[in-house]
């Protein structure tokens, strides 16, 4: 039995709670679709999410997961979008799709269930999840009503407070200064922090590939998403350098609170056997490695030059980013690269930026 509630009565109700009863994860889900679509990155998954967390709470007997009319049991998703959603959005001045409708996608607009295994390639990663987690909850029993609310709280909060957030970019810092200040960073340990490292290495490469004469002829390759797996994506490390022939000249790969093993050093043998790499760093923020265990790894890294003609090396990230920024004619570029780079990242959160505001002061 359908219900007849107006969508921004549900949204005036929003602007008057204070209290929700939502897990911290469930919060978490839904402040990254928000946070997303705010940045521009993904705004279908807002008013995807909206639409069906609204026709919920009008048609509770609705499986919103069958967002098509085609499907069996199934509804127009994307045709309440456009008569209702997407106009109140536009209204409120909140992230909307200009084609009218977040179906209007290849990330939602195929015609199979949103069940947890749907393989539409909503981007990035998390998202997916958070997306297709929350769906799954409400169909479980969890409040769609307050769900959509905590949706316009955040949505009104971004309004409010982050629309015009920028990022500090320190200049004339010391080398020490801005590797405590990165490192402090990443220590956060906020959702997503796990990426900072690799930003920071990347940031270094970026100013090394163009300053520095053994990357002469070589070509930085753009930061894939933390979570591609190496094998999908064909790449041997999370910042690769190739020669200018497309061939592998030098990988580095990140470990973030991860100790560097005898285990993790001899899984790179079936990395760059044949790969052809000259250089393979491995690089992890636990820099903490005792005697024996590195003794072990030295004895594999002698072994791996002999069979495969690449040279391993087994460093900590800070210790690295370091003697990276010796090498740089101009610090303050390298920082102005990181902080492109947290403002492109998808993956990264806006907690994560305004915790560098903060750190910078």
């Amino acid at each position: 039995m359908s219900v007849k509630i107006e969508i921004g009565s549900l949204f005036e109700e929003a602007k008057r709670r204070e209290d929700y009863s939502l897990s911290d994860n469930q919060k978490n889900n839904l402040k990254r679709i928000v946070e997303i679509s705010c940045r521009g990155k993904n705004k279908a998954v807002l008013a995807v999410t909206c639409t069906l967390m609204y026709k919920k709470i009008t048609d509770p007997n609705q499986d919103i997961r069958l967002h098509q009319a085609n499907l069996p049991d199934g509804f127009s998703g994307r045709g309440l979008d456009t008569k209702i959603v997407t106009p109140f959005l536009r209204s409120e001045n909140f992230p909307y799709m200009a084609s009218g409708s977040g179906w209007l996608t290849r990330s939602f607009e195929q015609s199979k269930p949103y069940y947890k295994n749907y393989d539409g390639k909503i981007s990035p990663p998390d998202i997916k999840t958070a997306f297709l987690n929350i769906i799954d909850e409400i169909e479980s029993g969890l409040d769609a009503r307050e769900c959509l609310q905590f949706i316009f709280s955040n949505l009104l909060e971004w309004r409010q407070n982050n629309a015009s957030l920028n990022l500090a970019k320190p200049s004339n810092l010391m080398i020490e200064e801005i590797v405590n200040l990165v490192e402090e960073h990443w220590k956060s340990g906020l959702n997503g922090s796990a990426k900072l490292p690799v930003l920071s290495i990347f940031a270094a490469y970026t100013c090394l590939v163009e300053e520095v004469k053994k990357y002469k002829n070589c070509e930085l390759l753009n930061l894939l998403s933390h979570t591609s797996a190496d094998t999908k994506s064909r790449r041997l490390g999370d910042i690769d350098v190739i020669n200018l022939d497309d061939t592998p000249f030098e990988s580095v790969e990140i470990k973030h609170n991860i100790k560097i093993t005898q285990q993790l050093v001899s899984g790179l043998r079936e990395k760059i056997a044949g790969s052809g790499t000259k250089t393979y760093y491995i690089l992890s923020t636990d820099e903490n490695i005792n005697s024996e265990e590195l003794a072990a790894i030295n004895d594999q890294i002698v072994e791996m030059k002999k069979k495969y003609g690449c040279q391993v090396i087994v460093n900590g990230v800070t210790k690295s980013l370091k003697y990276y920024l010796r090498l740089i004619d101009n610090t303050s570029k390298f920082i102005s690269i990181y902080v492109e780079l947290l403002e492109d990242d998808d993956e990264i959160t806006f907690d994560l930026m305004h915790k560098w505001n903060e750190l910078v002061g």
